[in-house]
């Protein structure tokens, strides 16, 4: 599911008024950079993280937002801006890289190249499904459908291996070899990989092993 997330409230406005010198000339040069730079005062009403609640209550803080308009007096000492409040909307929708998939996590969190499950240390040849990865003939060689492998989970017990092993090794080359690590986008890759592992596995084991309280699968240990 893609995350979602809107602001709304509303935009107040006021006149930029140009300064002029002793000899009661304007600076336009001034002016038009301080027009440039203005930044109207955004007063956030609302924040909504799902798509629904949000269509339902726009209708309702536009209503607010007219009714404020309309209500607007210049001349009233209580209003500190030159213009009625216009309603504004700040709308975050992240890509689909905020999506992941088990293709996404192979090729662009580990950045896999060349799969062996041994060198992974998986300790079984199952899908999350408790099926066995089809195998693949090439060139005399047996290996692993690496097609399949992309298009499912593994258990969750390969899964908790590869990111522990994975985050051991982003760890000894930040902080042993010093090898520069860009730590914001990795911890966003972690909270992806932490996103891809709770809505697979708590479907999943709810469905082929024993559930907990709320309903999850409890997973093998």
């Amino acid at each position: 599911m893609d995350k979602f997330k809107t602001t709304m409230g509303v935009k107040w406005k006021n006149e930029i008024v140009p300064e002029f010198d002793s000899d009661g000339r304007p600076d336009l040069l001034g002016w038009d950079e301080a027009m440039h730079n203005d930044v109207p005062e955004f007063e956030k009403w609302a924040t909504f993280y799902d798509e629904e609640a949000a269509d339902a209550c726009r209708p309702v803080l536009k209503e607010m937002q007219e009714q404020k308009a309309k209500d607007y007096d210049p001349s009233d000492p209580d209003y500190d801006h030159d213009y009625p409040p216009e309603f504004e909307e700040r709308l975050t929708v992240k890509n689909k890289k905020d999506n992941p998939d088990w293709k996404w996590f192979y090729e662009e969190f580990l950045q896999v190249d060349g799969f062996s499950p041994e060198e992974y240390g998986w300790v079984n040849m199952l899908d999350a499904y408790d099926k066995p990865y089809p195998e693949i003939v090439t060139d005399g060689i047996t290996h692993l459908d690496w097609d399949y492998v992309l298009s499912t989970a593994p258990s969750i017990e390969n899964f908790k291996i590869m990111v522990k092993g994975h985050i051991q090794l982003m760890t000894e080359l930040t902080f042993t070899n010093c090898e520069p690590l860009m730590l914001q986008d990795f911890f966003e890759e972690v909270e992806q990989v932490y996103e891809l592992y709770r809505d697979t596995y708590d479907e999943t084991w709810a469905m082929y092993h024993n559930e907990d309280d709320h309903g999850r699968g409890k997973g093998r240990n």
